[in-house]
């Protein structure tokens, strides 16, 4: 209801103004639910393009172990090959994984050896 001079009344503001701000934020929370799924889905396909492209660098890893015993096996039995090969790639694996764990200035606090 307009008064005579063509305003509203503080009532009709204070409704207008609930009106809008509810409009207000459920497009907001439209939004953001918007956002988090384009968010999760973008993560969730790099997750997939790691992980995909890890499972084929394994299976090259397998296939290049397989063709280093083919060619070791020529010239000692095959159990030696594979005990050869599985001792050097034991200890590779041992080092890398002893640097990972040596602490450096880009380590996160919570990685870091504690001192006693």
């Amino acid at each position: 209801m307009e008064s005579s001079e063509g305003k509203k009344s503080f009532g009709e503001l204070a409704e207008t103004l609930t009106e809008q701000s509810a409009i207000l934020l459920r497009q907001e929370i439209k939004l953001v639910r918007l956002q988090m799924l384009q968010f999760v889905s973008e993560r969730l396909r790099e997750v997939l393009y790691f992980v995909g492209g890890f499972i084929f660098l394994l299976l090259s890893l397998l296939l290049l172990i397989g063709a280093v015993l083919a060619v070791l096996h020529k010239q000692m039995p095959f159990w030696q090959a594979a005990l050869l090969v599985s001792t050097f790639l034991g200890i590779l694996g041992g080092w890398l994984t002893h640097q990972a764990m040596k602490p450096n200035k880009n380590t996160l606090s919570i990685f870091k050896r504690s001192q006693p």
